[in-house]
């Protein structure tokens, strides 16, 4: 049986109710603001991105300070027989183990050792 993925218009709806309910601001400008409700694609798809953006920044200084890191991949065929890269990052900071997922790259085209070692090289200089 294959998995139906839900639109991904959806998924960013869930994406900006799931923010909403832990930040006041997004909660106010969702409810209170007179000319946004943040319901067309264009518009969640642009918040999501400047989201993911933000934590990604907020990931990278994190691993500016620490005093050394370690990136974890792991390939895997989904449903679809595309074959996907999950990457994670290790970190310490402040003495405490912090571990953070980056995301998937679709790695379907290219498996090779050269092409994972640049995936690799991409993640550290970026």
């Amino acid at each position: 049986m294959n998995q139906v993925d839900p639109p991904i218009e959806k998924i960013t709806w869930t994406f900006s109710v799931f923010l909403a309910k832990y930040d006041d601001a997004i909660k106010n400008h969702f409810t209170d603001s007179t000319t946004f409700r943040g319901t067309s694609n264009r518009i969640q798809n642009d918040l999501f991105k400047c989201t993911a953006d933000v934590v990604m920044d907020h990931i990278k200084s994190e691993i500016k300070k620490a005093p050394f890191e370690s990136i974890g991949l792991d390939e895997t065929t989904d449903v679809a027989n595309l074959s996907q890269l999950s990457i994670v990052v290790r970190y310490i900071l402040d003495g405490i183990s912090q571990e953070r997922f980056l995301g998937f790259l679709d790695v379907t085209s290219e498996r090779t050792a050269n092409a994972l070692f640049k995936i690799v090289c991409d993640i550290i200089s970026s």
